[in-house]
């Protein structure tokens, strides 16, 4: 039985508008994206409407319709790149070495991530459509924790390591420290339980989380 031929771009088939649109995929992807970020949160998955997500992405319905066969799919995509952008703006500036100060460092940044209004809203959301996306709630917990705790342990090890940190059970230590934190600032904002500490309070919370983590 004869194989199907299948068609080879060579050299001479790579045009000037092949080049520009391949590279104008990923550009279209993240506006449609960053677009439907935007949507969900003002008006919530059911009253979002993809029409309206395409207009905002400068998009037509068919190319939005090529990326994203449905909402369904969209929102997946939605919350897998939110989740991906904050991280990496975080990954981009690592701890400082210094012990205490890569501590403080770390307590900052976790309330920061917890405390960010579009991660807040996103993680209400999936909990609220959880009938309609059951995978999602756990899918969304392991990757946000998964890349805060990828940091934090390969920095606590560095410093075990480096003589500054004494030998530790480190998965322990780190949920130790986050539990601090936690407490304080991610349950109380995810269900609005009450208002978050900030000023003095907030730095005292810190403080105590590291002071915590030192006396083990």
């Amino acid at each position: 039985m004869n194989q199907p031929q299948i068609a080879k771009t060579t050299f001479n088939d790579i045009t000037p508008e092949l080049v520009s649109s391949l590279r104008l995929k990923p550009i279209k992807q993240a506006l449609m994206l960053e677009a439907a970020v935007n949507m969900f949160m003002q008006h919530g998955y059911n009253a979002a409407r993809m029409d309206a997500i395409g207009d905002a992405a400068g998009v037509s319905y068919a190319t939005l319709y090529k990326y994203f066969p449905n909402k369904e799919v969209l929102f997946e995509a939605a919350v897998e790149h939110l989740t991906t952008q904050l991280f990496e703006n975080w990954k981009a500036k690592p701890p400082p070495v210094d012990l205490e100060k890569g501590l403080r460092y770390m307590a900052n940044t976790y309330i920061e991530l917890v405390s960010e209004p579009r991660l807040v809203a996103l993680v209400r959301m999936v909990i609220a459509q959880i009938n309609v996306f059951p995978h999602l709630g756990p899918k969304l917990l392991i990757e946000v924790r998964s890349r805060f705790i990828a940091v934090t342990e390969a920095w606590m090890q560095m410093q075990v390591e480096r003589g500054t940190l004494r030998k530790i059970d480190i998965r322990y230590a780190r949920t130790e420290f986050i539990a601090v934190l936690a407490e304080a600032f991610l349950w109380p904002q995810m269900f609005l339980i009450k208002a978050l500490p900030t000023g003095r309070e907030a730095e005292a919370i810190i403080e105590k989380s590291v002071e915590e983590f030192l006396a083990h």
